[in-house]
C-alpha cells in the first residue's frame, strides 16, 4: 500500500484529499525520465558530432602558388607602367616631331624635334626588357621604374628648351627692319639677297615672255620654276644675266657687279618657294612679288615674309612651351613616386640596383 494512503483507508472509503491515481503517479515519472534521458542523448549526440567533425582550417598556399601570383602581379605592372608610359609621352613626343617637321622651325633653328621618334622606339624595347626581368629573379632591378620616365622627360625639356629660347630670339630679330649683313642677324640679309637673284631671273623671264608676246599684256603671270632662266640660275650659267638692279655701268665695272650663281642660295630659293605658299607673302626684308607661286594661286599679294615668319615663331614658341612643361611635370612627379614605391616593389622581388645578388 503506498505510504500516501492513510490508515482506516479501505473498501468503500474515500480517498484522502490530495491523492492522485498511481497509474498518474507513474506516468508523470515516466514522463520526467523520458525527458531527461531524451536531454543526455542529445547532450551525448551534440559531443560525439563535435568529436567527430575536424576543425575548419584555412587553406595552404604552396610556395609554388604564391610565386605564381606574384608573377602574374608582375606581369600587370609591367603593362600597366608601359602603358602609361605611352599615354604621357605620346603628346611630346607628337608636338616635338612636328616642330622638327615644320618648315620655318627647321630652316631656322633645326630638325632637333625629330629626335623624338626614338622615344616610342626606348618604351617598346624597355617594356620588352622589362618582361625578360620578370622571369630572370637574378637580374630583376627595380631602376627601371625611375630610369624609363626620366630619359624621355629630359629629352623634352632639351627639345622644349632649344625652340623656346630660339624662337622667342627669332621672333625679335625678324620682327625688326634692320636687314644689313652687320646686323645682328645676317641671315636675313642672305635671304634677301636670295630673292633679289630670283627676283632678277624673274623679272628676266617676265620681259622675254612679253617679247614674244608681241608686247601685249600676258594672260598669266608664269612661274619661276616654268622659265629657262631659273634652270640657268641654278646651273651656273651667265647668259642673260643682266647688271644688278639693271643699272647703266661700263663693261669693266659690269663684270664685277654681275650677280652669279651662288649655290649656298638653293636652299633658301626653297624656302623661300615653301613661305610664299604657306604664308602668302612676297619678298623677305621688303614685300614683293611673289616668284614661286602664281597670283591665281594664292588669290592675294601679302606683306614682306620675315614679318609672317616673325609672327609664326610665336606658335612654335607656344608649343615648345608645352613640350618642356610636360618633360619637367613628368621629372618631378616620377621621382617622388619611385621613392614612394619602393617597399612595394622590393615586396614584388624588385632589387635595388646595388644588390650583387
Amino acid at each position: 500500500m503506498p505510504p500516501s494512503m492513510g490508515k482506516g483507508w479501505g473498501k468503500g472509503s474515500l480517498p484522502p484529499s490530495g491523492w492522485v491515481p498511481p497509474t498518474i503517479l507513474q506516468y508523470q515519472a515516466e514522463e520526467a525520465g523520458e525527458a531527461d534521458r531524451l536531454a543526455q542523448y542529445q547532450a551525448e549526440e551534440a559531443g560525439k558530432a563535435t568529436l567527430s567533425e575536424p576543425r575548419e582550417e584555412p587553406p595552404r598556399v604552396s610556395k609554388t602558388e604564391t610565386a605564381q601570383q606574384q608573377t602574374r602581379v608582375r606581369r600587370f605592372l609591367a603593362y600597366m607602367f608601359t602603358i602609361s608610359n605611352f599615354v604621357l609621352m605620346s603628346a611630346p613626343t607628337i608636338i616635338s616631331i612636328k616642330l622638327g617637321m615644320d618648315v620655318d622651325a627647321s630652316f631656322w633653328i633645326g630638325r632637333y624635334g625629330k629626335v623624338a621618334v626614338v622615344v616610342p622606339i626606348f618604351i617598346i624595347v624597355q617594356h620588352l626588357y622589362h618582361l625578360m626581368m620578370i622571369d630572370h629573379a637574378p637580374s630583376r632591378r627595380r631602376y627601371i621604374f625611375l630610369v624609363v620616365p626620366v630619359v624621355p622627360a629630359v629629352l623634352f625639356m632639351v627639345i622644349g628648351g632649344i625652340y623656346m629660347s630660339e624662337s622667342r630670339y627669332l621672333y625679335g630679330q625678324l620682327r625688326s627692319d634692320d636687314c644689313a649683313v652687320n646686323s645682328a642677324m645676317p641671315e636675313k640679309f642672305a635671304m634677301e639677297n636670295a630673292y633679289v637673284q630670283a627676283r632678277e631671273a624673274y623679272d628676266q623671264c617676265r620681259a622675254r615672255l612679253l617679247k614674244q608676246n608681241m608686247g601685249q599684256p600676258l594672260r598669266r603671270h608664269p612661274n619661276l620654276q616654268s622659265c629657262s632662266e631659273w634652270d640657268e640660275l641654278l646651273e651656273g650659267g651667265t647668259k642673260g644675266v643682266q647688271p644688278w638692279k639693271g643699272q647703266g655701268i661700263s663693261s669693266y665695272s659690269d663684270q664685277l657687279t654681275l650677280r652669279r650663281h651662288n649655290p649656298g642660295h638653293e636652299h633658301r630659293w626653297q624656302y623661300l618657294a615653301d613661305v610664299e605658299l604657306n604664308h602668302m607673302c612676297g619678298g623677305f626684308c621688303e614685300a614683293g612679288p611673289t616668284l614661286f607661286v602664281s597670283y591665281a594661286s594664292t588669290g592675294r599679294q601679302g606683306t614682306s615674309c620675315s614679318q609672317v615668319v616673325a609672327f609664326r615663331f610665336l606658335a612654335i614658341w607656344h608649343w615648345a612651351t608645352v613640350v618642356f612643361a610636360i618633360g619637367l611635370m613628368s621629372l618631378v612627379l616620377c621621382i617622388p613616386t619611385y621613392v614612394w614605391s619602393r617597399s612595394f616593389l622590393a615586396a614584388l622581388g624588385y632589387k635595388s640596383a646595388v644588390t650583387l645578388a
